[in-house]
């Protein structure tokens, strides 16, 4: 689970607000399933709107962050630098891999780190899935075999194999 939220700040208020940043993402740390925080700051010269994006690894583990009293406590202290209303928006599963191209754009790690990390996790994935897949598939044509091991791959990597990488390699990835 993915999910985003904008805030207009006031001008006059904007270094509290990082400081503000800075501990509302160590609290979302402590919960269960936290997979990370992302801040996208205003550019020079823009309204000083932030986009906060959190990630966490199911809806179970969201929901009890989400609905936390610690997080509403935050949520409180912020309102005197914020101006209007919130952003909000959560994105579950596939869907944060396809950006609306209205998307703020995301400081990503260069493309040459992107490809190690998919490759720790597909080339094991393959592995086991040409080793097992014949096995567990036999007795059915090659293209629905290949067709149920591409869905069980693409699963793994989405919501078990892919956050667990970025989370274990995020200081290398954001060097």
């Amino acid at each position: 689970m993915t999910f985003s939220v904008s805030r207009l700040v006031r001008p006059d208020r904007i270094a509290e607000f990082e400081a503000w940043v800075k501990g509302f993402g160590e609290i979302a740390q402590k919960y269960p399933g936290h997979l990370g925080v992302g801040v996208i700051r205003p550019v020079d010269g823009a309204a000083p709107e932030y986009t906060m994006i959190i990630r966490f690894d199911s809806y179970d583990n969201f929901k009890n962050w989400q609905e936390s009293p610690e997080r509403q406590e935050w949520l409180d202290r912020s309102e005197p630098m914020i101006q209007g209303e919130p952003r909000m928006n959560i994105i579950p599963g596939l869907e944060y891999w396809f950006t609306p191209p209205t998307a703020p754009v995301l400081k990503t790690p260069p493309q040459h780190k992107q490809v190690v990390a998919v490759m720790l996790g597909l080339f094991p994935l393959s592995l086991v899935m040409a080793w097992v897949g014949p096995h567990w598939f036999s007795g059915m044509p090659f293209v629905v075999r290949q067709f149920f091991s591409s869905v069980i791959v693409v699963v793994l990597m989405t919501y078990l194999v892919m956050p667990n990488i970025n989370k274990w390699l995020r200081v290398w990835l954001t060097k």
